[in-house]
């Protein structure tokens, strides 16, 4: 059996598709087609089977993707690892991060990160932190920023910083005179808030269990960009990182909580995962960035300890 072969496997299963596969390893479709072909030769089965449009896997491509994945995943690492030994200065970093974080919190991280490796392919994917802890598991990225708590056993989790949150309104609704709102003023209002899939909607929900009336709940967006101009219009009051409601769009006010809430944002990666070069040089510069909060904002950001990853 040839690991060529089987990397071809892989990633056509896994991506369903011959021409996204041949994409991912560089080559051309009749050539990973050729690989697959030669690996069920070597087997003595069928690996996959097209229905349709589609690609799906046989009985026994189950049983062989289920070993493949492991295997394709420390032969990616291994390819990693000689490019820092041949100190090459090449290489590629993928993060995975909510719009919050990769709005007001990676761009002067990652700005400082290409001064010092110029050569390295930087790529974000975007996502609420539920889909970011997928594309880490997956090995897709290198690195999750995510909100926490992460409790996720093949992962390792850990805590940069935590921020507050606020509330936000028109400047025309009566809370643009409030010195500080109540959760249970708030819940008289209509929200504005993230879809239920996000962790700090979830966090928000279970703030309001508390009380006998469920919230309402007007809208449901997702991202808090989005979420200021509706409540920016008069649509409903939210509730938002403080550094997220900074800048203000016009027509809009930020007013604090009687009750400090705070959110906790931190890294995750593979427990079973040799970090790249990249990957750790970044980790190593977001623990700098956020512990003691020299280039943060002293005034929403409060630093954790990151003495060491939390071990799930």
């Amino acid at each position: 059996m040839d690991f060529d072969q089987l990397k071809g496997f892989y990633y056509t299963a896994k991506l369903r598709s011959f021409t996204a596969a041949a994409k991912k390893l560089f080559l051309t479709q009749p050539a990973i087609s050729l690989k697959i072909k030669a690996l069920e030769t070597a087997v003595g089965e069928k690996l996959l089977e097209r229905v349709r449009r589609t690609i799906r896997l046989t009985p026994a491509g189950e049983i062989l993707f289920r070993h493949a994945e492991e295997i394709v995943g420390k032969l990616d690492e291994i390819d990693r690892v000689v490019l820092d030994i041949k100190g090459l200065g090449k290489g590629r970093l993928a993060i995975g991060a909510s719009d919050t974080t990769s709005i007001y919190f990676l761009p002067d991280l990652l700005k400082a990160f290409r001064t010092t490796h110029p050569n390295i392919e930087l790529e974000i994917r975007s996502l609420f932190s539920a889909g970011v802890v997928e594309k880490v598991l997956d090995r897709e990225v290198d690195l999750g920023v995510v909100t926490l708590p992460q409790a996720v056993k093949s992962l390792l989790v850990e805590p940069l910083f935590s921020q507050r949150l606020v509330c936000i309104a028109s400047r025309e609704h009566r809370f643009a005179e409030f010195s500080a709102v109540r959760l249970s003023e708030l819940m008289q209002e209509p929200l504005v808030l993230l879809a239920r899939e996000s962790q700090t909607r979830q966090m928000l929900d279970a703030s309001f269990a508390r009380f006998s009336r469920k919230p309402r709940v007007a809208l449901e967006l997702s991202s808090f960009e989005i979420i200021k101009h509706y409540v920016a219009a008069g649509l409903g009051v939210s509730i938002i990182p403080e550094k997220a409601a900074d800048p203000l769009i016009p027509g809009l006010c930020c007013i604090p909580l009687r009750r400090r809430m705070t959110v906790d944002v931190g890294v995750v990666y593979r427990r079973d995962r040799l970090l790249s070069h990249p990957a750790t040089v970044f980790l190593n510069m977001a623990r700098e960035h956020f512990q003691g909060g020299e280039r943060g904002d002293g005034s929403c950001l409060v630093p954790v300890d990151v003495a060491g990853p939390v071990r799930n």
